[in-house]
């Protein structure tokens, strides 16, 4: 390099000499207000100085006396640069400071501020472009201007952007759905396969009791089901489904597949517990899951958002697996004469509508002991037929060694609630239930959104009947 430019020095100075021969004056003529060159020069000194602006500190520069003949130079152009600076294959180009690269400056061709890249082979031209392209596709950049006219451009799109979407024809989709075979139901109608259902109910309604049940009737039929137990202890477990007489265990089907938390730290981030529940799937070959709380995978699913990134997934892990997964979830506090409807559930908006399936268990306050009754809320697969008009009423029952929910016929919602002016009666009578069944007066007073005062109350009155 050092060679070329000693060398380009000397033909520099010797086009000077040649250059002083052909004038009689010392007047320097003023340079061109764009370029400092003069106006007339000799052809052979203008082949050695056309691109010496351009370098300046590496060449002389000319301040030369008026020619007497001569031709005009050929018009500088500034976005050219010496051809010992343009990089070989082999090497990235080096861009000037403080100027963006966009290769798509002119329309014609392709440039990088400063450096002509038609002298590059086209294998780099075109690296350069589809570097451009995939920076903008990456990072959302509206290319719109750069790809007007240029057909190649949109051919590259078409062919090597990431797709998100598969589309086909209307009649397309229906031919190939026609294929495959129509889902089963793995629940009543309450519950389809690959579908993401939900069911909620308040606390001590008896949410888990039912889960249980629908596993086991699934893995009855030889299916294998993955039943998540996020509350229970393996001791509260087997003591749920012994007979307490005998002391004899029901005997589950080999298809129910029970997990529960082991001795490792429970991950806080939604997205790792998501992946640990996928691969606990897959090693227990099951495409059929049910999740026995999803308050434990995701604590915020009262947000709004907090819900909607978690069912979006769950909905994602159901695409990539083909698989059926129930969530149980909690419900606020409501009033006791009001029907059940999506809105009842915590989160309801976000987690309802990424919901295939929703259905609910609600108090059955007529005189029926252990009286439940069973909602369909939301349904894609077939038509409503436990609505508001025809719910399920269920008795919560210990069938041996098997605690479960009959089925006793069904109602009209509203023949089963509080009536309006007799909540206070209802509420006394659910609290009685809930301190039968054992559970501490606080724990019922928070159930039934009651005061401590009142749960204490109901306690005198219940042991004074007992004492009678």
């Amino acid at each position: 390099m050092k060679n070329i430019i000693e060398e380009m020095g000397d033909m520099a100075e010797k086009a000077m000499n040649q250059l002083s021969e052909y004038t009689n004056t010392s007047e320097t003529v003023a340079p061109t207000p764009e370029r400092n060159l003069p106006a007339v020069i000799p052809k052979d000194v203008a082949t050695v100085v056309d691109y010496a602006p351009a370098c300046e500190g590496s060449v002389p520069t000319l301040n030369v006396a008026a020619p007497v003949s001569g031709d005009t130079v050929p018009e500088f152009d500034a976005t050219r640069i010496p051809y010992w600076e343009i990089p070989a294959e082999d090497e990235e180009p080096e861009y000037p400071e403080e100027q963006e690269y966009n290769p798509y400056e002119n329309e014609d061709l392709p440039e990088c501020n400063g450096f002509d890249i038609s002298s590059l082979p086209d294998e780099t031209v075109a690296k350069l472009r589809q570097n451009y392209l995939n920076d903008a596709i990456a990072k959302g950049t509206d290319i719109s201007s750069d790809l007007s006219g240029a057909e190649d451009e949109r051919k590259f799109l078409v062919e090597n952007a990431p797709l998100l979407f598969v589309s086909k024809s209307a009649d397309a989709w229906v031919s190939d759905a026609a294929m495959r075979p129509n889902p089963k139901q793995l629940w009543h109608t309450l519950w389809f396969e690959n579908e993401v259902a939900c069911l909620f109910a308040d606390t001590n309604m008896g949410k888990s009791i039912y889960a249980v049940q629908i596993a086991e009737e699934i893995a009855s039929r030889g299916r294998r089901v993955l039943y998540f137990d996020f509350e229970l202890s393996d001791k509260q477990f087997q003591l749920r489904y012994t007979d307490p007489d005998t002391g004899e265990l029901y005997r589950f089907s080999p298809g129910f597949i029970r997990a529960e938390f082991g001795d490792k730290p429970v991950p806080e981030d939604m997205a790792q517990m998501v992946q640990q529940i996928e691969v606990c799937a897959l090693r227990n070959n099951c495409n059929i899951i049910i999740l026995d709380n999803i308050t434990w995978v995701c604590n915020r699913c009262e947000s709004g958002d907090a819900a909607g990134e978690l069912m979006q997934l769950l909905v994602s892990m159901k695409r990539r697996w083909d698989m059926s997964i129930l969530c149980l979830a909690h419900t606020p506090k409501r009033a006791q004469t009001a029907v059940l409807t999506q809105n009842s559930l915590a989160g309801s908006k976000r987690i309802a509508n990424f919901m295939d399936a929703i259905f609910a268990i609600g108090m059955d306050f007529t005189n029926l002991p252990g009286g439940r009754y069973i909602k369909q809320i939301k349904v894609r697969n077939c038509e409503c037929l436990y609505g508001d008009n025809n719910v399920i009423r269920t008795q919560l029952v210990k069938d041996g060694e098997m605690l479960r929910m009959q089925t006793v016929g069904y109602a009209p919602e509203i023949d089963l609630l509080v009536p309006a002016g007799s909540e206070k009666e209802s509420r006394e009578q659910r609290i009685e239930e809930l301190l039968v069944e054992g559970l501490p007066q606080r724990e019922v007073a928070r159930v039934t959104n009651s005061s401590l005062r009142e749960v204490s109350i109901v306690a005198k009155q219940l042991r004074r009947k007992s004492a009678a």
